[in-house]
């Protein structure tokens, strides 16, 4: 059994992940049947009362470094993703598996800091959106195998840029992951246009790839995936599992059996690389390469 520390309760997802581990019944017929939540920190004492009651998590700490030595992986799932490296720090020094939730951070600087530690910990980390594993987007790409090479594509989600959350980062971050995980790694320039907060974005690669991001924040809510290759093409209409984040918690917890991880350094480092370029881009009305970022 493993026993998983979950740091941050203003987010929901602390109370998906530990009703998928902790509930008898799991969530709409799903459970993970070899971890439970066993403690939980957050900033405001109510909310994280609230949360522990719904996950039925035995244990509120009062600090979030009272829980080394008493789990073996923490889930760091503060909304804010400018927290992220402060709050998974102590865990990583102390070489305990960490799920950090996205974005990995909103710092470039703190991002590669978080990478950098982990390898000199040689402790297992991850970062990423959970609808990268979800079960229609796993098929999508499967099938898109015998499409391509991809050449072109489209995909769409909501964001805010007003996010308190720091802005594009805090729900943009799903789209630049989708877009990851079915055109790949590898993004060489960026050019984003916002309208009334909506915003148009083209990534364009340094072989035949170009891919365009439409982050909605003036419209409806929705994410829709379009891949086109040399040999065909197909679509992702956005319809998910009862629990994408099932699927999420299954890769964590795969990771940690196997010490693999689901995705490597260099994607996690680009997601967050891509998505500041993104911001500088629809600030500046300037076309950003990647490298100018790094």
């Amino acid at each position: 059994m493993i026993r998983i520390g979950i740091v941050g309760s203003d987010n929901s997802h602390a109370i998906a992940f530990s009703q998928l581990t902790n509930l008898p019944e799991g969530v709409k017929g799903l459970r993970v049947e070899d971890a439970k939540v066993i403690s939980i920190w957050g900033f405001e004492r109510k909310r994280t009362e609230e949360v522990a009651k719904l996950g039925n998590i035995p244990e509120i700490v009062q600090y979030p470094e009272d829980m080394i030595g008493k789990v073996d992986a923490v889930m760091v799932v503060l909304r804010d993703g400018a927290l992220h490296y402060k709050f998974s720090k102590p865990f990583i020094e102390a070489g305990i598996p960490t799920f950090i939730d996205k974005p990995l951070e909103t710092s470039v600087e703190n991002a590669k800091r978080i990478i950098n530690l982990a390898k000199e910990k040689n402790t297992l980390i991850t970062s990423f959106s959970t609808l990268r594993f979800d079960e229609p987007v796993v098929k999508l790409k499967e099938d898109l195998a015998s499409k391509g090479p991809l050449t072109a594509g489209f995909v769409c989600g909501p964001a805010d840029i007003n996010s308190e959350y720091q802005g594009i980062f805090f729900y943009g971050v799903h789209i630049v992951e989708l877009s990851q995980e079915i055109f790949g790694s590898g993004v060489e320039r960026v050019i984003a246009v916002n309208n009334q907060n909506n915003i148009a974005v083209t990534l364009t690669y340094p072989d035949e790839r170009i891919v365009e991001l439409m982050m909605l924040g003036n419209a409806v809510y929705t994410f829709t995936i379009s891949a086109f290759g040399k040999n065909g093409w197909n679509y992702w209409d956005g319809k998910q599992t009862p629990s994408p984040y099932y699927y999420g918690l299954l890769k964590f917890l795969e990771m940690i059996k196997t010490s693999t991880l689901p995705i490597g350094y260099d994607n996690m480092l680009e997601v967050v690389t891509v998505l500041k370029a993104i911001e500088v881009s629809y600030l500046s009305g300037t076309e950003v390469y990647i490298q100018d970022i790094r």
